[in-house]
């Protein structure tokens, strides 16, 4: 094989591999990324309390992705102890149906097709950190210790067979719920 055609073929095996790659980048900062709000309870009561979000962004400039899930895969507590290892889905923000938190998104290109989940939230009512999974839901993924959790996320796309993971790091005080805040993520 000639020069030219060997350069051609690296070019086009450089090209599929960046159009294949999992281009969604997680952000911390978005507009409704930390959200002090009134919370509706059960029982017709409502209370203050924090939400917060991640920001996930389609950055590819070629495809948009379907069928976009994100996972709470790891829960470890301020003091290092591991407190979940099983994954539960995240809720899906801004979704007006229970049926529509769980399923997997159409993530669109660029700032437009951005989507937030729904990490987690505390509460001046119920004085813990509360995780926004699936879990959540059926009582589970609620913790009262004060101190850093570190939460690990993963972004799956099944119809690519490509997954990114991340981990983030949440400051809670069960003392002062409204100081709830994330730290970063990695």
């Amino acid at each position: 094989m000639d020069l030219p055609v060997a350069g051609l073929l690296g070019f086009v095996a450089s090209l599929l591999k960046r159009m294949t790659r999992l281009a969604l980048s997680v952000g911390l900062t978005g507009a409704r990324c930390h959200d002090r709000r009134i919370f509706e309870y059960r029982d017709g009561t409502s209370g203050p309390g924090i939400k917060l979000r991640l920001l996930i962004r389609n950055e590819s400039r070629f495809s948009d992705i379907a069928d976009c899930q994100v996972l709470v895969t790891r829960i470890e507590s301020p003091s290092g102890v591991l407190l979940e290892g099983e994954s539960s889905r995240l809720i899906w923000s801004l979704e007006y149906t229970r049926s529509e938190w769980l399923t997997p998104k159409l993530i669109l290109r660029g700032d437009v097709g951005a989507r937030y989940v729904d990490l987690c939230s505390a509460e001046e009512r119920d004085q813990c950190l509360q995780i926004m999974s699936e879990r959540y839901e059926g009582g589970d993924h609620r913790f009262t210790e004060s101190g850093i959790y570190a939460i690990r996320v993963q972004l799956i796309v099944p119809s690519r067979r490509r997954c990114k993971e991340i981990r983030v790091r949440v400051s809670y005080d069960q003392s002062n719920w409204a100081s709830t805040r994330m730290l970063d993520a990695s």
